[in-house]
């Protein structure tokens, strides 16, 4: 994408990284309660803080990884019941 003459870098991921997700992470760390999003195959893309400490994972373990690491495939299903429904 590119906006003007700028070229939009794809957002950062891992631990340490600086890059355009950096303020949105601080962001999503400040909140208490454990934030995820998904890509469009339910693989995590985001993850704060509280739940990378809810999880039992690293947020590094936790990137690129399906939603099922973490979820029940019952659970998982749900989800997807409800995202489907939504859209």
């Amino acid at each position: 994408m590119t906006d003007g003459d700028r070229t939009a870098e794809p957002p950062t991921r891992g631990t340490g990284s600086t890059g355009p997700l950096e303020p949105a992470q601080h962001l999503l760390n400040s909140v208490e309660d454990a934030i995820f999003q998904l890509d469009a195959e339910g693989r995590f893309v985001v993850v704060n803080d509280a739940f990378v400490a809810t999880s039992g994972y690293t947020r590094d373990e936790l990137l690129g990884e399906d939603l099922s690491l973490v979820l029940g495939a019952d659970d998982v299903r749900q989800l997807e019941e409800e995202i489907s429904s939504r859209r």
